[in-house]
């Protein structure tokens, strides 16, 4: 047996467009959080759970990649770059950290480089450098928001990919117009600063509750999911009443809080009910990126923080698991949507009907 630590540290910045869910079991990763969360503010990366499971996959064999493998979305080749869309900036960096005490497969390292562009350090762990090194590369990838990663002196390796997206909203919300307002949250009654616009918007009102869409430069939108009084669970009825449903344009006030928002979520359960198992017992086998097998999977977590304001949003997503041993105004009054209660989100892609984020904010604070 192998006293080691396994851990991937995957990194996304400014949540609207770093996750990407379409089809396949993964697609109930939202539902399983929903349900597992339900008390809870959560932001959650899909994209960021199906990069870290294609890495999973790529590292292990057996059982353990049969489990995974099922899962899998198909997610285009990266590398450390930028691209830049009218006012949407995104950029992507991966690296891989290894102890030299260990010896990865060359197909694993091969697929790291052609398929991630991930570049592989050799380190020593146990004497703090490869500490220092992981936590140098994340704040000057993450321009200085993530800055550390826990991790023990057994680790045996560390993924660690940080993406990052900028984004204004098309048309932004007028300062001016901005007022102060209670907000009821899950612990209690909070002052919120409400921003306001009236115009012809993306809408859809039904039984579940009231959906409006907000642009950023196409094709990038963030939909807003305000549930009945009698829901407990925003995401979970945001995503019965159907994410892509069709929405119509109507003139419609939008009140929608300033939010600054964390949350760490527990994925190990949401991957169990997933159908991966064996990553995390006795039997897991990593070996194709430790060269030693019996090294289980034993954290698996989202941290996230989101940020709404007038200009636009920014958020941080830090997934990490661990292995170790053991239209026209209307005459009528248009319709008004008041964020001042829980509420869910969701970044699409327009072209490609495709969930890039999801989640829910009972509180505006952390």
């Amino acid at each position: 047996m192998v006293a080691a630590w396994l851990k991937l540290i995957v990194a996304f910045l400014y949540v609207a467009v770093l996750t990407a869910i379409s089809s396949g079991d993964v697609n109930r990763l939202g539902s399983v959080v929903a349900r597992i969360s339900a008390d809870k503010t959560f932001i959650i990366s899909p994209t960021s759970f199906n990069v870290a499971l294609h890495i999973a996959e790529a590292g292990s064999s057996g059982q353990t990649a049969r489990e995974i493998r099922p899962l899998l979305l198909p997610i285009e080749p990266q590398s450390s770059s930028v691209a830049v869309a009218g006012d949407v900036q995104t950029s992507s960096a991966t690296k891989i950290w290894i102890s030299k005490r260990f010896h990865s497969r060359p197909a694993f390292e091969r697929i790291a480089r052609e398929t991630y562009g991930a570049a592989i350090a050799r380190v020593d762990f146990a004497n703090g450098q490869g500490e220092r090194d992981i936590a140098s590369w994340l704040a000057d990838s993450s321009k200085g928001v993530i800055t550390s990663a826990p991790f023990s002196a057994e680790t045996l390796a560390v993924v660690a990919n940080v993406s990052t997206f900028h984004a204004t909203w098309k048309r932004q919300f007028d300062p001016k117009l901005t007022t102060e307002a209670p907000f009821q949250g899950k612990r209690g009654r909070e002052n919120a600063h409400l921003m306001l616009t009236a115009r012809v918007l993306s809408y859809r009102e039904d039984r579940y509750g009231k959906t409006v869409a907000l642009d950023y430069a196409w094709p990038y939108r963030m939909i807003l999911f305000l549930p009945g009084k009698e829901s407990a669970n925003p995401l979970a009825t945001f995503l019965e009443s159907g994410i892509n449903a069709p929405l119509r344009n109507r003139y419609v006030e939008v009140y929608l809080p300033r939010v600054h928002a964390k949350s760490r979520v527990n994925l190990v359960t949401a991957a169990e009910e997933l159908g991966i198992r064996t990553a995390f017992s006795p039997d897991a086998d990593f070996s194709t990126l430790l060269g030693v097998s019996h090294v289980p999977l034993s954290v698996f977590f989202q941290d996230a923080s989101l940020s709404i304001d007038e200009r636009g949003t920014s958020a941080v997503t830090a997934t990490e698991f661990s292995a170790a041993e053991e239209g026209v105004p209307l005459a009528t009054p248009p319709p008004k949507i008041r964020f001042d209660r829980p509420f869910a989100f969701a970044i699409v892609r327009s072209d490609e009907g495709r969930v890039l984020f999801e989640g829910q904010i009972l509180d505006i604070e952390p």
